[in-house]
């Protein structure tokens, strides 16, 4: 099937691994909803993620010692949460749906 295709071997209803996360947005564009705010999230292969939205900020990303996707913006705190397929090349990361713009 396409979908598992997509995610590997890996079920849906669990988080997925780091190296998963890093095939599927790491050196693409991802459009970003929360709280019916819109923005655009590019992760780099260097930790660095830049998004665009009512302003452009830079920020870094990693994954923690449990496998979590963490954000942390410029004067805001450190976001960690595990990051689980929504299906196609969408995905969410807490409260935030996270959809593929780009292709490699």
């Amino acid at each position: 099937m396409a979908l598992t295709a997509c995610v590997g071997s890996q079920s849906l209803d669990q988080p997925l691994s780091p190296l998963v996360v890093r095939g599927e947005l790491v050196d693409r564009t991802v459009v970003a909803t929360e709280n019916g705010k819109t923005s655009f999230i590019h992760f780099a292969q260097n930790g660095v993620a830049t998004v665009n939205g009512v302003s452009a900020a830079f920020g870094r990303w990693q994954f923690d010692e449990n496998g979590a996707l963490c954000l942390q913006w410029r004067g805001q705190p450190q976001r960690c949460a595990p990051v689980y397929a929504a299906g196609g090349s969408h995905y969410r990361f807490g409260e935030m749906d996270l959809s593929v713009l780009s292709s490699r």
